[in-house]
């Protein structure tokens, strides 16, 4: 298995649009420690991780590359199925049957 938490870091550091240092200073260690973290020459303790997965919000799985935060989609994409690109359907359940209707073809 490959530790990926240090790409992790630097995407979830980047999203925030924080420095190393920024990071740093808000885990009360040393840029060059992120730094290192980032670049795979070392990993955060226990500690730490729970303080980055609080920090970034984010699970430690996510951080380990355990597990994926889920897509966020508007409710109408849910209700929409894209067949083919010439047609969508849209089903809905009602009463313990399935209906759906075709948009366009």
């Amino acid at each position: 298995m490959k530790i990926v938490i240090g790409t992790k870091i630097n995407e979830q550091r980047q999203q925030h649009e924080w420095s190393q240092q920024t990071v740093a200073e808000r885990l009360h260690v040393s840029r060059q420690t992120i730094s290192k973290w980032e670049l795979g020459k070392s990993y955060p303790d226990l500690e730490l991780l729970v303080a980055l997965s609080k920090l970034f919000a984010v699970s430690t799985d996510e951080l380990l590359g355990l597990s994926r935060r889920p897509v966020q989609r508007p409710w109408w994409q849910l209700l929409l199925r894209k067949r083919s690109r010439t047609d969508m359907t849209v089903k809905w359940y009602s009463g313990g049957r399935i209906g759906h209707v075709l948009l366009w073809a």
